[in-house]
């Protein structure tokens, strides 16, 4: 399997697992799990600088994957779902979404 293909899995998997944790959220669980990802981003920011809108303008109009792209949405998604099992209280969760992440670098 390519590298390209583990991206794109890796994605189509967390985002599934994903959907499952949001299903059986409430609407304050993913208020708060939204709160925790803005300040994981302006942690970044203030260390690292504006994210470029080109960017942000990409990830909304994006038509295919390239690996570049299917690794940051793996990333991203990941990190959404060890935030919201945090916030669920799911922490067997964060543990399979680790171990899911570990087989795919």
């Amino acid at each position: 399997m390519t590298e390209l293909s583990n991206n794109l899995e890796r994605f189509k998997h967390f985002y599934l697992r994903i959907d499952e944790l949001i299903s059986d959220s409430s609407k304050d669980d993913l208020a708060e799990c939204a709160r925790l990802l803005a300040f994981n981003l302006a942690l970044y920011k203030q260390k690292f600088g504006e994210l470029p809108k080109e960017l942000y303008e990409k990830m909304l109009t994006i038509e295919s994957v390239d690996d570049e792209t299917g690794a940051v949405l793996a990333s991203g998604i990941l990190e959404m779902g060890i935030m919201l099992a945090q916030v669920t209280g799911k922490l067997d969760e964060i543990e399979k979404f680790k171990w899911m992440s570990s087989f795919s670098h």
